[in-house]
């Protein structure tokens, strides 16, 4: 399986497959200037809502993961300036975002 004396830096993942990650820009822009996609995909049988690019800084999209989850009544994360929610929710999102000010391309 491993062999015997084998490192494991921070930069080691088990699959052993290079990611690219971009850049995360430390400035934040305001809702309106955001241009947002959202997206559905079949994740292990199930749907997943994906929006963004995000360009918000930790505290902000914590705040809004939050809110919205909240108001959805589902679960969610974010992944690399991605909001993820749980269930087919595109049309909920869009309209809770909308509500924040948020723009659509």
């Amino acid at each position: 399986m491993f062999d015997i004396g084998a490192k494991f830096d921070d930069d080691w993942q088990s699959d052993n497959k290079k990611r690219t990650r971009q850049p995360t820009s430390s400035e934040s822009l305001p809702p309106e200037r955001h241009r947002l996609r959202i997206n559905r995909e079949r994740r292990r049988g199930k749907w997943v809502t994906l929006c963004g690019p995000f360009s918000l800084n930790s505290a902000q999209c914590k705040a809004l993961l939050k809110a919205i989850k909240k108001e959805l009544g589902t679960g969610g994360t974010w992944k690399e300036e991605v909001l993820e929610i749980q269930g087919d929710r595109s049309d909920a999102l869009k309209k809770a975002l909308k509500s924040r000010d948020f723009r659509f391309s």
